[in-house]
């Protein structure tokens, strides 16, 4: 198991993508902590796929809240000594116009899908510097290179956003030895992405995805877990599209 000895914390992973990574980082050896505003979901999850909780915890985090992302790190340490992979996956879509976002709307868009990726990095950047190693891997979005008619500005910035965030924190990271990486996917096969409406899904699988299909969490998965991996150490900076075709460059 590649991540044997290796401690994950998975924001967001109570559903999804997120859920995904983390059961895969899971099966990988890692002891993975499962991180999310809705920790029943989580617990389900860890009841299922390890029942002593040996490798395993679930913490509740409202991922823009500053102080309970330190009690997430807090616990993690406390329980398994320190932190080796961040993966920033907690995000919300929502697909209002312009004119038909309040301000609200647009803070807490930003706040989840990119200023909580900046609070969770943040908080585990000193453990990271002082080992001289650590993965970080954001979740963006295939909308922030591309044109959609279906997710609000708000939506499309944030992840724009993540993307570019990765590669500063890349940058500055990067003598410390840790890679920072983002996976960027497409029409992804969740709660979050069958929000679109049947006529945009369809259109999207049938029309503009040259494989056919969209993606399952297990393909977004595989990425993270590469990402995270030995196989990975000389990769950093990178963004790296897993969408079945629909941007190729």
């Amino acid at each position: 198991m590649k991540l044997e000895g290796k401690t994950a914390i998975v924001t967001g992973a109570g559903l999804g993508i997120g859920a995904g990574i983390a059961q895969r980082l899971f099966r990988d050896g890692a002891r993975v902590v499962f991180a999310d505003i809705h920790p029943e979901n989580c617990q389900n999850q860890v009841d299922e796929i390890d029942p002593s909780g040996d490798r395993t915890f679930v913490v509740k985090t409202d991922v823009t809240d500053e102080n309970q992302v330190q009690n997430m790190v807090a616990e993690t340490i406390n329980k398994f000594n320190g932190i080796d992979i961040l993966v920033n996956n907690a995000g919300i879509f929502t697909d209002s116009r312009i004119e038909e976002t309040s301000l609200e709307e647009w803070n807490r868009v930003i706040g989840i899908n990119l200023t909580a990726a900046f609070l969770c990095s943040r908080a585990v950047l000193k453990m990271m510097k002082d080992k001289r190693e650590g993965k970080i891997v954001n979740i963006g979005s295939v909308v922030s290179k591309t044109q959609s008619p279906n997710p609000s500005a708000a939506y499309a910035v944030s992840k724009a956003g993540i993307h570019r965030f990765t590669i500063q924190l890349a940058v500055e990271s990067a003598p410390y030895g840790i890679n920072v990486n983002a996976v960027a996917p497409g029409l992804t096969d969740t709660p979050l992405g069958r929000l679109l409406t049947e006529e945009a899904w369809n259109f999207a699988v049938n029309e503009r995805i040259p494989l056919k299909r969209a993606a399952t969490p297990d393909d977004i998965a595989n990425a993270v877990s590469f990402l995270v991996s030995s196989e990975a150490e000389y990769i950093t900076g990178e963004i790296l599209d897993v969408n079945g075709g629909l941007i190729m460059d």
